[in-house]
């Protein structure tokens, strides 16, 4: 009897142990899960300030930006008023008047149009604007009317092609309208330009320059202006003289402009004699007689062309 009281108070303390081991269990599962929760919405919460934090800053440099896109914005449309207002201006001051027949006064008219001219183009000289004058004179005087086209070199610095086209293209303008001459093809600008044809034949590159200088010409061109000639083959710049001495009425009243762009490294060429120079070291190759006549011919009658950096184009 004793030994079964003793056998059940041994049960029952096994079975408090159990039960208090399984409480404890429960308690230290209830606290992990806790924890583990816990654990989890301090995730949460350290990722939602996070995107708050990342957000902020988004919108922070959105508002730095926005200034800028505002300025540049404010720049752009400066930038496209300016442009147009100098385009338009351009315009304005393109001579448009109806040709008229050559008279006595018809210099006065041109020493009045050519004032827009010197306006547009203020940077040039007044020894500039006086070479193209000559030439004028020579073609606009009836008292002084010469039956051989008239010819004139440019000489330009380095980078002033475009520069230099667009005047005398403004010039040529006036020079058609007063000399009576109607344009019948206005898409054809009066440019030869050599550059593309230096490594041709001799004899095809010779009718390629006279077809085209040909061409402006019939289409009522009263200038034409040539680039980038001086390396053309004999054959070629000898055409040119001989259309620059020509009493064929076909180039009656008509100005050849030799566009000649020097080098930056040819710093030392400030008048004619450098010019000759110049032309003759480019032409070495040629018999003496044959450089004489071209710069008697070509390099006679000289106008320097000055920088102008304010020029956006025609």
């Amino acid at each position: 009897m004793t030994k079964m009281v003793s056998s059940l108070e041994k049960n029952n303390d096994f079975n408090f142990s159990d039960k208090v081991n399984s409480s404890t269990s429960v308690i230290n599962r209830s606290k992990n899960r806790k924890s583990c929760s816990d654990q989890q919405q301090q995730q949460q919460q350290q990722q939602q300030q996070q995107q708050k934090s990342v957000s902020s800053n988004k919108r922070t440099e959105k508002e730095m930006q926005e200034p800028s896109n505002v300025h540049v914005l404010i720049l752009f449309i400066l930038f496209l008023l300016f442009v147009f207002f100098y385009t338009g201006l351009r315009v304005y001051l393109r001579p448009t008047k109806p040709p008229i027949t050559v008279t006595v006064n018809t210099f006065q008219e041109y020493l009045t149009e050519i004032q827009q001219i010197k306006y547009m183009y203020f940077t040039q000289t007044e020894e500039f604007w006086n070479i193209l004058k000559d030439n004028a004179q020579q073609l606009l005087m009836t008292d002084k009317e010469d039956t051989t086209p008239a010819a004139m070199m440019v000489i330009l610095p380095a980078g002033e092609k475009q520069l230099a086209v667009c005047l005398m293209d403004y010039w040529s303008q006036i020079m058609n309208r007063l000399l009576g001459s109607q344009i019948s093809d206005l898409a054809l600008e009066p440019v030869v330009d050599g550059s593309s044809i230096t490594s041709y034949k001799p004899g095809h590159q010779k009718s390629i320059i006279s077809e085209q200088i040909q061409q402006l010409v019939a289409n009522g061109h009263k200038s034409v202006a040539i680039s980038s000639w001086e390396n053309l083959h004999i054959e070629t710049l000898q055409l040119l003289c001989s259309i620059c001495e020509s009493t064929n009425l076909f180039y009656k009243q008509v100005t050849v402009v030799f566009l000649l762009e020097i080098p930056d490294e040819e710093h030392h060429i400030e008048n004619k004699s450098d010019i000759h120079s110049y032309l003759s070291s480019i032409w070495s190759h040629l018999k003496n007689d044959q450089v004489k006549k071209l710069l008697h011919v070509i390099a006679n009658n000289i106008a320097f062309l000055t920088p102008d950096d304010t020029f956006m184009g025609c």
